[in-house]
C-alpha cells in the first residue's frame, strides 16, 4: 500500500473518530454536558488542580475555534489544515435523525442551529486533541504567538464579544478568567510574550470599556428621552379627558401643556429606573 493510500486512509479513521466523538457529546447533551470530550486528567493531579486545568481547556478551545473562524492565519499551518479537514464535510444525518426527538424533549433551536453546534463541536475535538490532556504537554503547536501577540486587541476583541445569553456584558471576573487561560497556555507552549504585552492588554481591555461605557450612555439618554415624551403624552391625555366639555382658551390649553411636562412625574419615574441601566464594566 503507498504512503498516499495509506494516509488518506488514516485521516478517513480520524474523520470517523470524531464524528463519532460530536455524536456522543450530542448525547451527552441531554444530560449537561459540555460540547466537547475531556481529555483523562494525570492521575496525580488534584482534583481541583485538574478542573482549573479543564476550565482552562475548554476557554483555549473556544479561542483558538475563535482564530480559525476570524484569524486563520494565526494558526499553524499544520492545525489549520486539520481543522479544514474536519469542516469540509460534516455529516450531519445524525443530528437530523435525532433532531425530532430533541424537540419533543422541549429543545427551542432550530435545526440549522443544531447542525451548527454539530459542526463546531467537530472543530473542538481537532483543537482538544492538538492541545493534549490538559496540565500535560501539548501534543503539536497550535498558534503563532510572535504574531498573535503583536497585536492585542485581537484578543481584546474575542474577550468582548463573549456575552450572556441576553447580549449583556459578564462580570469582570469572567474576562479575567478568559485571560488567565490565555497565560496557561503560554505557560505549556513555555512562551514568553513582550514584556509590554501585558501592559497593552490592560490599557486594551480599559479602552474598549470605556468605549463600551460611552456607547451605553448614548443609549441610556436616548430611552430617557423617550421615556420623558411618554410620560408627558399620557398625562396630557389624562388632563384632556378630565377637561372634557369644558371650554378653555387658546392659552390657558398652552399653560396647562406646560404644566403638564412639569407634573407628568418623569423626573421622579427616571430618577428610579436609571439605577436598573447603569452601566456594569
Amino acid at each position: 500500500m503507498s504512503r498516499a493510500v495509506t494516509r488518506a486512509h488514516g485521516r478517513a479513521q480520524q474523520q470517523e473518530q470524531r464524528q463519532a466523538a460530536a455524536i456522543a457529546g450530542f448525547e451527552a447533551e441531554f444530560h449537561g454536558a459540555e460540547h466537547y470530550q475531556p481529555q483523562q486528567q494525570p492521575e496525580a493531579v488534584p482534583a481541583r488542580s485538574a478542573s482549573t486545568f479543564d476550565r482552562h481547556q475548554r476557554n483555549n478551545i473556544r479561542f483558538i475555534l475563535y482564530l480559525y473562524e476570524n484569524k486563520p492565519d494565526l494558526l499553524v499551518e499544520e492545525l489549520r489544515r486539520q481543522v479544514d479537514d474536519a469542516n469540509a464535510e460534516p455529516d450531519y444525518s445524525e443530528v437530523e435523525r435525532r433532531y425530532p426527538e430533541y424537540v419533543r424533549r422541549g429543545g427551542k433551536k432550530s435545526l440549522d442551529e443544531r447542525k451548527e453546534e454539530f459542526r463546531q463541536n467537530l472543530l473542538k475535538q481537532v483543537i482538544s486533541y492538538a492541545l493534549g490532556a490538559p496540565g500535560t504537554t501539548p501534543r503539536q503547536q497550535v498558534i503563532d504567538f510572535v504574531a498573535f501577540t503583536a497585536d492585542v486587541y485581537i484578543f481584546v476583541s474575542y474577550v468582548t464579544e463573549i456575552r450572556k445569553d441576553d447580549g449583556s456584558l459578564n462580570k469582570a471576573g469572567t474576562y479575567a478568567g478568559h485571560r488567565s487561560s490565555l497565560i496557561y497556555l503560554f505557560r505549556r507552549y513555555r512562551y514568553s510574550p513582550p514584556p509590554e504585552f501585558n501592559e497593552d492588554l490592560k490599557e486594551g481591555f480599559l479602552n474598549r470599556m470605556e468605549q463600551y461605557k460611552n456607547e451605553h450612555m448614548v443609549l441610556v439618554k436616548e430611552a430617557m428621552t423617550l421615556l420623558e415624551l411618554a410620560l408627558w403624552k399620557t398625562k396630557l391625555h389624562d388632563d384632556a379627558a378630565e377637561q372634557e366639555g369644558v371650554r378653555v382658551t387658546r392659552g390657558q390649553r398652552k399653560r396647562k401643556r406646560k404644566d403638564s411636562c412639569i407634573t407628568s412625574g418623569a423626573s421622579i419615574v427616571i430618577k428610579n429606573v436609571l439605577p436598573f441601566l447603569a452601566f456594569e464594566g
